[in-house]
């Protein structure tokens, strides 16, 4: 991986992130945002192949909406009650 030659203001983009380096710590971020710029030019460099060569590559297939295949099999196994009008009912995970 080629080395960054752009200049990156270790410090302006620590008080963004809102985070307290030492130099130590300033000096290895500093190599670390070096490589991530580096690697951001390499895959940008890359490009991307045209949409039919890709296309071809990765056919994707019709999106139709169809009946649940296994919908039995799912309820069999969920929580009594859980199952209403073919929608299942989950707790709240998120508060």
């Amino acid at each position: 991986m080629k080395d960054c030659k752009a200049t990156i203001d270790t410090r302006a983009v620590a008080a963004l992130a809102r985070l307290s380096l030492c130099e130590e710590e300033a000096a290895s971020f500093e190599e670390d945002m070096k490589k991530i710029v580096s690697f951001a030019k390499r895959i940008e460099q890359a490009g991307s192949c045209p949409e039919e060569e890709s296309a071809d590559a990765c056919p994707l297939r019709e999106d139709t909406a169809s009946r649940c295949k296994g919908c039995k099999d799912i309820r069999s196994v969920a929580p009594i009650g859980s199952a209403v009008e073919g929608c299942f009912s989950v707790p709240r995970v998120v508060e």
